[in-house]
């Protein structure tokens, strides 16, 4: 993770808004009064954490998404296959 200091951020603001946003990588903002240092990142790339965090957190959707990582793309079953697993 790349870090700058604080007063880096209010003259480069817009340069690290669209570096977080293309390089999709976080900046720490490092602040002289420790503790009080800050991560900034793309909302987009929030969201998307936010979500795996709140998916993760079911033990059960936790345990499926886990296995299906395991498995890999080549153990996939199809939209067909799955439907009536689902009562769809």
């Amino acid at each position: 993770m790349y870090t700058v200091h604080f007063t880096q951020v209010s003259t480069h603001l817009e340069n690290f808004m669209q570096q977080v946003n293309v390089e999709h990588q976080p900046i720490r903002v490092e602040h002289p009064d420790h503790g009080r240092n800050v991560v900034f990142m793309s909302e987009n790339d929030y969201q998307g954490l936010v979500e795996t965090l709140h998916l993760l957190g079911n033990p059960t959707n936790a345990e499926k998404l886990l296995s299906a990582v395991v498995r890999g793309p080549t153990e996939a079953k199809s939209w067909d296959e799955v439907k009536p697993e689902l009562g769809l």
